[in-house]
C-alpha cells in the first residue's frame, strides 16, 4: 500500500479515543505486569516497542509517542497490547517516523524485529503494496535507533502544501458549484414555467411582448445566475501556502506561491520562502494582514477571497 501519511493531530485524537476504551486493560492490570507487554502513554505496548521508545527518548528528549487509528496488536495474557506507534515532535504537522516490534517475514517465522517505518525508505524486496516497502528492521536496539536518526525527517512546508493542495482547491471550487447549482435551478425555473411554451411562441410572433410579466422577472434572473456562474468560471485564484513558525523567540514564515490554484498540480508549486515579518510585507503588502485575519479563524475555516485556515500554523491565502 502506498505510505500511510499521519497528521499529528488525528494521531493524537486516535490515541486519547483508545486511552478511553481500553480503560478496563490499564485498571485491572496485575500488579505485577504481564508478560509482553508495560503501560506505555496510558495503554498496553509491546516491551520490546516500550525499551525501543525509551531508548529514542534518552537521545530526543522532546519526542512524543502516539497511536495511529485502528493499530496492529498481539493478544497475550489476556490483553492485546500495541506493537506500533508514531514518533513526532512539538511543532510537528505530520508524524515521521512510526516505530515497531513484531514478526514483519513473509512467509516465514523469523522473530520479532525492531522497525522503523518512514516515507523515505524505499525497500524494493517488497512490493508497492506492503507496509515493509518503507520498512527498515534490525534485531539490534543501537541499530534500530540509527535507522531512527537516519530516517527522522520532519515534512518539509511544500510536501505538506502538496498535501494540503487537493482540500484548498476543492474549496475554491465549492462557490463555482453552488453558482452552477443555482443556475440550473433558476433555469429549470425558466423552462418549467406555465407559461413558457406560449410566451416563446408569443416571443418570435410579436417580437418580444411578454403575455405573463412574471415570466420576465424569471427569465431575467436565470440570466443573472447565468453572468455568475460564468465569471466564477473564469476566476482565476493566485496565493500562498504560508506555515508559521518560530526561531530564536521570532516568527518566521515558510512562504509557497502558488499561481491559478485551482487549475495547479499537487508536483508544481512555488520555491519556498523563508520570511521575516518584514520581508512577508515586501513579498506582497497584503500578505500580513490577511494572515493575521486567517489567524483570528476557527481551524478549517473558509473565506471567499480571502483563504483557508489549514490549522493554527498553516494557511492559504489569496491574493
Amino acid at each position: 500500500m502506498a505510505f500511510i501519511h499521519v497528521p499529528v493531530a488525528v494521531a493524537e485524537a486516535a490515541h486519547a479515543r483508545l486511552v478511553q476504551t481500553r480503560a478496563h486493560d490499564v485498571v485491572t492490570q496485575d500488579a505485577e505486569t504481564p508478560r509482553g507487554y508495560r503501560i506505555f502513554n496510558d495503554l498496553p505496548v509491546a516491551v520490546g516497542l516500550v525499551n525501543f521508545c525509551e531508548a529514542i527518548r534518552a537521545q530526543h528528549r522532546s519526542v512524543k509517542f502516539a497511536i495511529q487509528p485502528r493499530p496492529k496488536t498481539y493478544h497475550g495474557n489476556g490483553v492485546n497490547f500495541i506493537t506500533e506507534i508514531w514518533a513526532y515532535f512539538p511543532g510537528d504537522t505530520y508524524c515521521s517516523v512510526r516505530l515497531g516490534w513484531g514478526d514483519y517475514a513473509v512467509g516465514a517465522n523469523t522473530g520479532n524485529k525492531y522497525s522503523v517505518y518512514a516515507r523515505h525508505i524505499d525497500n524494493e524486496k517488497f512490493g508497492a503494496d506492503r507496509d515493509q516497502r518503507h520498512m527498515a528492521l534490525s534485531d539490534s536496539m543501537d541499530r534500530a535507533v540509527k535507522n531512527f536518526n537516519k530516517y527522522l525527517r520532519p515534512y518539509k512546508v511544500s510536501e505538506i502544501a502538496a498535501m494540503s493542495i487537493e482540500e484548498f482547491q476543492s474549496l475554491l471550487r465549492k462557490p463555482l458549484w453552488e453558482a452552477s447549482n443555482q443556475f440550473n435551478e433558476a433555469y429549470t425555473a425558466v423552462i418549467r414555467h406555465d407559461s413558457f411554451n406560449n410566451e416563446m411562441r408569443m416571443l418570435i410572433d410579436t417580437g418580444h411582448t411578454f403575455v405573463d410579466p412574471s415570466f420576465k422577472e424569471v427569465l431575467m434572473g436565470m440570466l443573472d445566475k447565468l453572468d455568475e456562474h460564468q465569471n466564477k468560471q473564469h476566476e482565476t485564484h493566485h496565493g500562498y501556502y504560508v506555515h508559521v513558525r518560530e526561531y530564536m523567540g521570532e516568527p518566521v514564515f515558510d512562504v509557497v506561491p502558488v499561481l491559478d490554484i485551482k487549475k495547479a498540480s499537487a508536483h508544481r508549486l512555488g520555491m519556498n520562502h523563508v520570511c521575516t515579518s518584514a520581508q512577508l510585507a515586501e513579498m506582497d503588502e497584503s500578505l500580513p494582514n490577511k494572515l493575521a485575519a486567517l489567524s483570528m479563524l476557527d481551524k478549517g475555516a473558509f473565506v471567499e477571497g480571502l483563504g483557508h485556515k489549514v490549522n493554527d500554523t498553516s494557511y492559504w491565502v489569496l491574493k
